[in-house]
């Protein structure tokens, strides 16, 4: 539609709005005539058009099911999982935060953790990210201590060694 409006294109040489329809034929014509704002002048016809055949800017609703589908992996970080959320392409604008917050909450792989983060009144992404690295160190934390009482404690074999 853009080229053409430019000198010497056949919009340009038609300045009256009843000259729009013809140039398009019948099924320009039905398009035209079925745009909510047509307008009264040659100008704000134009305008509609334009803005009729315009592509439209779609959220991705593919990548959006990605997004929500996406869980935590067994071996990743709770950091690693809200950064790759975080990354998404699905346009949530001023949304994100709370939308990677909920999806945390969601798909997160420990139960522990979640109905921890469920118990904080008025829950930001922020203190939720804070919250759950905290208590997911203090559980490797715990699990190595475990490790290590259970290898070099006394008379226990390499065998019994397994984390």
């Amino acid at each position: 539609m853009a080229a053409t409006t430019q000198n010497g294109g056949c919009l340009a040489r038609c300045p009256q709005k009843s000259h729009i329809t013809p140039l398009f034929g019948n099924r320009g014509a039905a398009i035209f005539y079925t745009l909510p704002e047509k307008g009264d002048t040659y100008a704000s016809a134009v305008s509609a058009l334009e803005k009729h055949f315009t592509p439209k800017t779609k959220v991705n609703v593919v990548e959006r099911y990605a997004f929500r589908k996406r869980a935590q992996f067994p071996h990743e970080t709770i950091a690693q999982y809200v950064l790759a959320c975080s990354c998404s392409s699905c346009r949530f604008e001023d949304k994100s935060d709370d939308m990677v917050r909920d999806q945390l909450l969601e798909r997160l792989l420990s139960d522990s953790i979640r109905e921890m983060l469920l118990l904080e009144s008025d829950l930001t992404l922020d203190t939720a990210v804070t919250l759950a690295t905290q208590m997911e160190a203090a559980a490797d934390q715990a699990k190595k201590k475990v490790f290590r009482q259970r290898c070099f404690g006394q008379g226990n074999s390499s065998t019994d060694c397994a984390l």
